[in-house]
């Protein structure tokens, strides 16, 4: 990939977060109190720094052969720092398997499919922010509150 294609690539992704982050606001009055407080608790100052997903996945470079893919999602997502979206995972995933990017578009759908399934097993977490399949996020159980809610240190990314 050329400098061209990683910058209009970034691009997208940037947008994608800006988007989000306009739905968030724009559903910001239906969120609970305790959410609404939550948020403007975790931040300390005037100006919010964004945390960015740092990469965790490098261990599983060791036990490719040994997981399924299946499983190689879960262990994804479950290494996560914070909630991410399933095009991070996606990313993420791409560490291990540099000769799916041949294919990018399949291997999304293909990873999609079992973010789904896992979801559905009750094994990892989905948030969803608004209607668009592009603001739903994936990772751990313990990333909820006990109303079902983010809690705000795991959202920091987007907010």
């Amino acid at each position: 990939m050329d400098f061209i294609e990683q910058l209009q690539k970034e691009k997208i992704r940037l947008l994608g977060l800006v988007s989000s982050i306009d739905n968030l606001l724009s559903q910001y009055n239906s969120f609970s109190a305790d959410f609404k407080s939550n948020i403007q608790n975790s931040f300390k100052s005037d100006t919010p720094s964004v945390v960015y997903n740092e990469p965790v996945y490098n261990s599983l470079s060791v036990v490719k052969k040994k997981l399924s893919l299946k499983d190689q999602v879960k262990e994804v997502v479950l290494n996560l720092k914070q909630f991410s979206k399933s095009s991070d995972i996606v990313e993420a995933l791409f560490n291990l398997y540099p000769e799916k990017k041949k294919d990018e578009a399949a291997f999304k759908v293909q990873i999609s499919g079992i973010l789904s399934k896992l979801g559905s097993d009750g094994e990892i977490v989905k948030y969803q922010f608004s209607t668009s399949r592009k603001d739903a996020v994936w990772g751990k159980k313990e990333f909820l509150d006990e109303n079902g809610m983010p809690k705000s240190e795991f959202l920091e990314w987007i907010l």
